[in-house]
């Protein structure tokens, strides 16, 4: 053969093996991924959920070309959709479209696509545009709709968890029960409840009528909880029932200018006890605080002005959380509005989990209560018990029944116990703990036996409250730190860098001089 031919087969042979290694690319890849916690990298659970599809999934992002000239976030959630496609071997059909271009903007609002307002300024003139950015699953006959995307960090929490629900069938149903006959779900807790709608369907039951079977239960409160009411619970937890409870151990009275009184003996403490947690009637302070602020009226509009620290408020960071329980991974924080200590008491058999906790500069005090947010800020109340507490217990295993029942089967179970139901209702607008709110989703969504979603829906989430160092001594070195960083340093070293050339150049000079 000669060298013409040589080149021939060579060339043929080079361009076999590129054709190759790209055939086998769509199956042998390797992606890197170095963002912060992964959040490019699809999980192990949504791979999984790929294998169960029968037939090709239809994933169809409708964006609008203005959104997309605007910010960055469409293409990154464009790069997370043909990552996530990538990972199904080829059964998730990506598409993106415009629905003003092709004709589809009326269509796609009827199935739950909605657009938003943005302001745009171009050339110094400022305009408004309507635009999409929502997601349409389809899998068989079955549509999930996601209606406005503007954030990846729980895209793939969302696009899983819809497309779980399509190809398994079935959503999930949280049951709230109200036991302060002073408050109700769409007025003290509206927030919270429009924050469960987002994943769950929400039923609200009446104290002591029936639970049912819902996915969850979350008890808000219970000082109107009779013994009917809490045998109506207890049936549900030894079936196997999965529970919040968030119950006061002081009553706090808003319109007595937080007047304090502990609560009284309640059959739902009695209920507790029995499960093995027991709530004490006191309040729980800590150097690791919130400020307490107060609304007014500047310029037509609201301002707050913050009082000062407020003990009361106990903001939990990420050192004083449960590091194995997948409802605290990557903590977001949490702050608990005059919580009370929680014991546990119970018997041996049922496994237990510290979820949260109080600094160990914390401390506890009984009645009489200092709850005044001018005086908590300079003088923090009497220290009856000082140090670590506990502020939120996990139970699980077999909870006997406190009451005479039919049947001696009892289910295995899990229940989460705070001593506190301020920190779920409107008052965290106060607190500025916006957060709080994600939190209880979190546990709605652990107690609702979705653990493996847990897994991609808390790793994108971390601290990032600017009080979250409360150690003063720490706070002062971490400041001194920065600005000796900044100040001092940095500038030193541009000196040090710029003097070490100036003699390398000028030895360099010199050199060339004597040649």
């Amino acid at each position: 053969m000669g060298k013409r031919g040589r080149e021939i087969v060579i060339t043929v042979l080079t361009a076999a093996v590129i054709i190759l290694a790209g055939m086998n690319s769509i199956r042998f890849f390797l992606r890197i991924d170095m963002t912060e916690h992964r959040t490019f990298s699809i999980s192990q659970v949504s791979r999984e959920l790929f294998r169960e599809l029968d037939q090709d999934l239809h994933i169809t992002y409708y964006l609008s070309r203005k959104l997309d000239t605007v910010t960055p976030v469409p293409s990154q959630v464009k790069d997370l959709l043909a990552e996530y496609a990538a990972y199904s071997r080829n059964r998730i059909r990506i598409a993106v479209t415009d629905p003003y271009t092709d004709g589809k903007a009326e269509s796609i609002q009827d199935i739950g696509v909605t657009p938003r307002q943005i302001e745009v300024i171009d050339r110094n003139e400022k305009t408004y545009a309507s635009v999409y950015s929502g997601i349409v699953i389809e899998y068989l006959d079955r549509i999930q709709v996601l209606p406005f995307v503007l954030s990846i960090e729980s895209l793939e929490y969302d696009l899983t968890l819809a497309n779980r629900t399509m190809i398994r069938g079935g959503g999930r149903t949280v049951a709230v029960v109200v036991g302060d006959s002073d408050r109700s779900l769409d007025s003290d807790y509206q927030a919270l409840s429009a924050q469960l709608e987002r994943r769950f369907e929400v039923i609200d039951i009446p104290r002591g009528d029936p639970i049912g079977r819902p996915d969850a239960l979350i008890v808000l409160g219970g000082r109107d909880l009779d013994e009917s009411a809490c045998r109506m619970i207890d049936e549900y937890i030894t079936g196997g029932g999965r529970a919040l409870f968030c119950v006061d151990g002081v009553d706090i009275d808003m319109r007595q200018n937080l007047t304090a009184r502990p609560a009284g003996d309640l059959p739902v403490f009695d209920l507790l006890e029995h499960y093995g947690v027991r709530i004490r009637r006191e309040i729980v302070y800590d150097e690791s605080a919130r400020d307490f602020r107060l609304p007014t009226q500047l310029f037509g509009g609201i301002a707050w002005q913050i009082i000062g620290r407020y003990p009361a408020w106990v903001a939990v960071t990420q050192r004083d959380v449960s590091e194995t329980n997948p409802v605290t991974a990557r903590f977001a924080g949490v702050d608990l509005l005059w919580a009370s200590p929680l014991e546990y008491i119970g018997p041996e058999g049922i496994e237990r989990d510290v979820l949260l906790s109080s600094s160990p500069r914390a401390w506890a005090s009984g009645p009489p209560f200092d709850t005044n947010p001018y005086t908590q800020s300079g003088k923090p109340g009497p220290r009856d018990r000082q140090g670590k507490f506990v502020l939120a217990y996990g139970l699980s295993g077999s909870f006997s029944s406190p009451f005479e029942v039919g049947s001696d089967t009892v289910q295995p179970s899990q229940i989460v116990v705070i001593g506190d139901s301020d920190f779920a209702t409107g008052l965290i607008q106060y607190s500025d703990s916006a957060y709080n709110l994600l939190f209880l989703e979190n546990l709605a969504e652990w107690l609702s036996n979705d653990e493996d979603l847990m897994e991609i829906r808390t790793r994108v989430y971390r601290d990032v409250r600017l009080n979250r160092i409360q150690d003063p001594e720490q706070e002062k070195r971490t400041y001194s730190f920065i600005v000796f960083l900044n100040a001092v340093l940095i500038p030193l070293l541009v000196v040090l860098f710029a003097v070490r050339r100036f003699h390398v150049r000028r030895k360099s000079s010199s050199v060339k001089g004597a040649v």
